[in-house]
């Protein structure tokens, strides 16, 4: 007996295509999806299919990844989208069921562990929940240009001022945390990330939006990096707040020692602190010195500055230190070297040197 076979079991691909684009039974264009020899016969009733538990069946088993990805555009099933998401072995596919998702935390776990780049990167993009987003930006690295542009565009979505805060705070790339410091608008908030950011550029960047004096000294004398405290040292209004810091024995007292000027509260702090090195450095400020040697005091007279020579016992007190100098300001292979007083200027151990190979 001779049996009639559909068009599209048909060998002939071509005839089997058109087949499938003509048909609209739902039931026809299932059994054509599931078992047509061609895999473009199988995708073209698959796009046409309504039924979600077939879709779900072709999008896990079938052989294709053309198939599966054709029927991944037509699933709503979140649960079978973040199966395929997280299992198919095509990042086509996965990329296709990804672009479907809506579930936060499934979108989270792909944004961290999927094989493929690509298919993270859409992931964190399609994450909209601003504390899940938070968590994947404290802990990414941003080392090509396109990691920076994703973590910036990432960090731009967020909104809310204490997770903003958190991020300039903590994150490891410095891209997030600017983009978040930049964010900030609440002053508690700002005022916090600038004495606690972990990366000391975003300190200095934060402390100059800031104009609370008292916040100022406080980051001035407490900063553990003397770039940030030297920053905020500029920003402090008068000589008085600078010798507050130096008299409190703090990070910030060298550096705000460095920025007096005034003789009269040079001469209180000299008179009133029990910090040996602060002492000898107020008097170096003010041109004079405590003798190494002898332990007396050697004040200028008039205003002038003293050579480091002590006029009780005689000693020198020099602070040598390695100069370093091009001959020439061009050629350093000739160069020269010698030992200068920090404090007076006298120069001793003069050395010329030829270095670098013939």
């Amino acid at each position: 007996m001779w049996f009639f076979k559909p068009a599209w079991q048909s060998k002939n691909f071509n005839k089997a295509r058109k087949m499938a684009e003509k048909e609209a039974d739902q039931a026809i264009l299932a059994e054509i999806a599931l078992k047509a020899l061609d895999d473009v016969t199988r995708a073209i009733a698959a796009e046409k299919l309504t039924d979600q538990s077939v879709l779900v069946d072709i999008a896990k088993n079938d052989v294709d990844k053309l198939v599966r990805q054709a029927v991944v555009k037509r699933l709503a099933d979140q649960t079978a989208l973040a199966y395929i998401a997280k299992n198919d072995s095509e990042s086509t596919v996965r990329t296709a069921a990804v672009n479907k998702l809506t579930d936060q935390h499934t979108l989270a776990g792909i944004a961290s562990k999927d094989k493929d780049k690509d298919v993270r990167i859409l992931a964190r993009a399609m994450i909209t929940d601003p504390v899940i987003l938070a968590g994947i930006l404290t802990t990414i690295v941003t080392v090509t240009d396109r990691d920076m542009y994703e973590a910036i565009s990432l960090t731009k979505k967020i909104d809310d001022q204490y997770i903003l805060a958190e991020l300039a705070k903590k994150a490891r790339s410095l891209h997030v945390c600017n983009t978040a410091a930049d964010k900030l608008t609440d002053t508690r908030l700002i005022i916090d990330a600038a004495e606690n950011a972990a990366e000391w550029t975003l300190r200095i960047k934060l402390a100059k939006r800031l104009t609370d004096q008292a916040v100022l000294v406080s980051i001035a004398k407490n900063d553990a990096d003397k770039r940030v405290r030297k920053t905020v040292l500029e920003k402090l209004a008068g000589q008085p707040v600078l010798a507050e810091i130096v008299m409190c024995g703090c990070a910030g007292s060298e550096d705000a020692l460095a920025s007096l000027s005034d003789r009269d509260i040079l001469e209180d702090i000299i008179s009133k602190t029990q910090d040996k090195y602060i002492k000898d450095r107020a008097l170096r400020q003010m041109g004079g010195f405590t003798c190494l040697s002898c332990g007396r005091e050697n004040r200028p007279d008039n205003g002038r500055k003293l050579l480091c020579v002590c006029v009780y016992c005689q000693a020198e007190n020099h602070a040598f230190k390695r100069r370093h100098e091009s001959s020439t300001g061009r050629d350093w292979e000739h160069s020269s070297s010698w030992d200068e007083c920090m404090w007076c200027a006298q120069t001793k151990n003069h050395e010329s040197s030829l270095t670098g190979s013939m």
